[in-house]
């Protein structure tokens, strides 16, 4: 999203300049160097405007699935291990090969 932002917004900015420019009998040298300074800068205004787009999704998406599935569990710890193994009626004792 923060791309397609970047490139649209970019994309704009420079067709405008170029444009108006034309539009306005300017000459290409001062219309050129001008369409790349806009198409720069909101490069830099997608790219913003993209993050905060995926930030509010993000939230979004987080809280939809709260609301369908409910908070997510912290898994539980797991049980600590014995502190001697061979007393622990857990461990599987290892049979000898023949």
């Amino acid at each position: 999203m923060v791309r397609r932002a970047m490139a649209v917004l970019g994309l704009l900015a420079f067709t405008i300049t170029i444009l108006g420019g034309l539009a306005g009998g300017n000459r290409v040298e001062f219309i050129l160097p001008r369409a790349l300074w806009a198409m720069g800068l909101f490069c830099l205004m997608g790219w913003i405007v993209g993050w905060c787009a995926e930030r509010v999704v993000a939230e979004h998406r987080t809280k939809q699935h709260e609301e369908i599935l409910g908070p997510a569990e912290e898994p539980a710890p797991a049980e600590a291990a014995p502190d001697d193994e061979r007393n622990s009626s857990t461990s599987v004792s290892p049979t000898p090969i023949q």
